[in-house]
């Protein structure tokens, strides 16, 4: 917890603040530091879905040249802008 001697986020101010702020008094210098060890707010249902993505993703590379090529081709003719387009709009 911080330490305060006058106001909040006065000059004498040293300590953290739940987690997120440092407040530093170096060399006669006053600093405040933000830090970036804050849990992750993404709910289950968000890490479910972005991991699908990867999954879909990373799955585009596997499917080798001529794959990638056939869906090229299915893409042009269904006006897609590429086949990685038309690949996702089929997989998610």
């Amino acid at each position: 917890m911080a330490k305060v001697d006058g106001p909040l986020f006065s000059l004498s101010a040293h300590g953290d603040i739940g987690g997120a702020l440092r407040y530093q008094n170096r060399k006669g210098t006053n600093y405040v530091k933000k830090l970036n060890n804050l849990p992750s707010s993404m709910s289950a249902k968000q890490r479910t879905w972005r991991q699908h993505y990867r999954d879909v993703w990373n799955d585009w590379y596997g499917i080798g040249f001529f794959g990638q090529l056939l869906y090229a081709m299915i893409a042009s003719m269904r006006g897609y802008q590429s086949g990685h387009h038309y690949y996702l709009f089929v997989n998610l």
